[in-house]
């Protein structure tokens, strides 16, 4: 930790660089702020204090935004520069201080929301991620502001034009769930509807899809068995980007599909917990065969990455858990010479050894 002394000092001078005539020169104003985020990352518990006072610079500063005079293109897009890199610092100290951030969440949000309210991309990529900090650090508190907020969610959601929002809308619909679990239910049905629409959608960014597929799993965490409704249509799309297939020849499109099979792996973890949770394991067994088939695909193709592989075998003990009461009919799925190969093979991996345990253990219990 950085020594106290320091500390405010510290903060003090960098909040000062950033409002200096010459700021333009050398991205000095961003650099400064960069340094302010390190700095309150980084913050010990008894400089809590100065990290609030901090906030509340970032909160006049931010709110004085909105009165700016604007009389050239220049002026706007230096508004909309620096609200994003407020919205930036906000985010980070609202992870920093966690429930400390609580007493400011209303004044917080409502500003956040003005920011919204511009249509500017980068400032609006950086108040998604800033609200999703706030949905993940107040949890079910969040519900308040959603009548306010749902309207920018789906607009986010369904911006193409700019991906770098569409990316971050999506990834706050995942804080949202996360947050709400089962208050979330009366914004699904739109939410599921624009990930779908984004899903099918051939201009947008392919870099946002793999986080549209997590988000499905985020939502049957949080949703439980209600989840049913948009099983078929989520299989459906699980099924046909794991049948994408790795050319070697084209780097970009290794790496696009690796990051995208984490996506559908994580998405088919929540969707088998959140149906374990709602007694939803007769939707699952239609679909075993693909499930398992993409499995064996990411095991032989990507058995180096220690995070698909832990996700791989998390998977079959979810599944095991799920299925253990139809164990006569799936047992055949689960004693496939791969799945027994990454289970060993993840016993033999320190990082690994709990997850495989654990995935042992259930297979083991669904086998015998």
């Amino acid at each position: 930790m950085l020594c106290h002394l320091f500390f405010r000092p510290l903060l003090t001078q960098l909040l000062a660089a950033t409002e200096r005539r010459d700021w333009q020169d050398h991205n000095l104003r961003g650099q400064a702020y960069e340094a302010v985020n390190m700095l309150i990352q980084n913050h010990a518990r008894d400089m809590r204090p100065v990290v609030l006072e901090v906030m509340q610079v970032v909160l006049q500063r931010l709110h004085s935004t909105f009165s700016t005079v604007v009389v050239s293109q220049d002026d706007k897009e230096e508004r909309y520069q620096l609200q994003s890199l407020l919205c930036s610092v906000m985010q980070v100290i609202t992870r920093a201080v966690d429930k400390d951030i609580e007493p400011f969440c209303d004044h917080i949000v409502a500003l956040l929301l003005q920011v919204l309210n511009n249509e500017h991309a980068i400032a609006s990529e950086e108040a998604f991620m800033a609200l999703g900090a706030i949905a993940s650090t107040v949890e079910q508190a969040f519900d308040k502001y959603m009548g306010d907020f749902f309207p920018f969610l789906i607009k986010g959601l369904r911006n193409y034009a700019d991906w770098q929002v569409c990316s971050a809308s999506v990834g706050t619909a995942g804080d949202v769930c996360r947050a709400l679990e089962s208050r979330i239910l009366p914004y699904c049905d739109e939410i599921v509807r624009c990930l779908l629409e984004d899903l099918q959608n051939p201009t947008l960014n392919r870099q946002v899809k793999p986080a549209v597929l997590s988000c499905f799993g985020d939502i049957a965490l949080a949703v439980s068995g209600n989840f049913v409704k948009y099983l078929p249509s989520t299989l459906q799309m699980l099924e046909q980007a794991a049948a994408m297939k790795i050319s070697p020849d084209d780097e970009d499109l290794v790496e696009y599909i690796t990051v995208l099979r984490e996506g559908i792996l994580e998405a088919y973890i929540g969707v088998v917990q959140g149906l374990h949770d709602g007694g939803g394991s007769p939707f699952i067994k239609p679909h075993l065969g693909n499930i398992f088939q993409f499995l064996e695909v990411v095991v032989n193709e990507n058995g180096d990455d220690p995070s698909l592989i832990k996700n791989s075998v998390g998977l079959i003990g979810d599944l095991a858990t799920l299925l253990v009461q139809h164990a006569e009919e799936v047992s055949v799925y689960f004693r496939q010479n791969f799945v027994v190969e990454v289970i060993q093979e993840a016993l033999r991996q320190d990082s690994l050894r709990d997850i495989a345990l654990w995935t042992q253990t259930k297979r083991d219990t669904l086998l015998s």
